[in-house]
């Protein structure tokens, strides 16, 4: 990907030894095809796994692993809401309850809304 391009570029510019370079690729090469190696093995395991153990009439290994990595997706996104929630309608109180939350939200009009300043790195 392009962010792997930039980020491996400055240890590829011309200020560098020939030597240094090398090793540097090397290195990158190695940590990209044990990444891969480490991912393929993860994800054929799971599936074998998963074949062994698991009889869902209709259902595969790759549709269970999918409805698992939906539902984490699913969870994951309810907890950020929910901490945009506190963040913008919680007034510094980390106990107040979701109810109280989505009852705050729900009485601020439309134009009374508070810009929350957007962490430009990261």
């Amino acid at each position: 990907s392009i962010d792997d391009v930039l980020w491996l570029a400055k240890f590829l510019t011309p200020d560098r030894s020939r030597a240094e370079r090398g090793r540097n690729v090397a290195v990158y090469v190695g940590v990209c095809m044990l990444q891969t190696v480490l991912a393929f093995l993860i994800a054929r395991s799971g599936e074998e796994t998963l074949d062994r153990f698991v009889h869902v009439p209709g259902f595969s290994s790759e549709r269970i692993l999918a409805c698992v990595a939906a539902l984490g997706l699913g969870l994951y996104s309810s907890k950020l809401f929910f901490e945009e929630l506190r963040e913008r309608f919680g007034d510094g109180d980390d106990d107040v309850p979701t109810r109280e939350l989505f009852r705050r939200c729900l009485d601020r009009k439309r134009g009374e809304f508070k810009r929350v300043p957007v962490d430009e790195d990261g």
